[in-house]
């Protein structure tokens, strides 16, 4: 078996690591941070090389693309909480909308880092909601607040998008789209 190429700097690395669980690969790259300042960003878990690979293809491509973001550790939440400050809306609507957040998403989703947020968690929150939802522990919410729930977060995570915190790959544009 031969040994892979050396990257030639700015290409990122792939590098082994022992778990119990048997080997994995993990992937280190740079980007340059919003203050113009270096970062190295390492993530893990890769099965296999070839996957580190095209890992890493995929993150240096959105690097020159301009579509990378930085990691961050902002919670849906927070974003949440935030995205409702600002929000151009009816203060009514504005009300309406912390409400179901306080009540419906964060207590479900909200401590979860946006990055972290799937298209199967957000299923699973909808059918928890219509099967146990409400705050009295009395049943479900109807499909028509939990239809609301779900114009929430998606005009939610639609701001985080903008806002360069998620960037939209095809699978984010089937959790948007839900």
């Amino acid at each position: 078996m031969t040994k892979p190429r050396r990257r030639q700097a700015g290409e990122g690395g792939i590098s082994e690591y022992v778990t119990k669980a048997g080997p994995r690969f993990l992937i280190k790259y740079g980007y340059t941070q919003e203050d113009g300042s270096k970062g190295i960003i390492l993530r893990r878990g890769y099965l296999t090389r070839t996957a580190a690979g095209k890992g890493l293809r995929e993150q240096l491509s959105a690097l020159d693309v301009g579509t990378h973001v930085a990691p961050n550790k902002v919670t849906v939440g927070e974003h949440m909480a935030t995205w409702l400050d600002g929000l151009p809306k009816e203060p009514s609507t504005v009300a309406s909308y912390r409400k179901n957040v306080r009540l419906h998403i964060a207590p479900h989703i909200g401590a979860l880092r946006l990055e972290q947020l799937t298209g199967t968690r957000l299923t699973k929150l909808y059918h928890q909601l219509e099967q146990s939802g409400r705050v009295d522990g009395k049943g479900g919410l109807s499909a028509r607040t939990v239809r609301y729930v779900h114009t929430i977060v998606h005009a939610g995570l639609g701001a985080a998008v903008r806002d360069g915190l998620l960037v939209v790959t095809r699978q984010t544009r089937r959790t948007l789209c839900l």
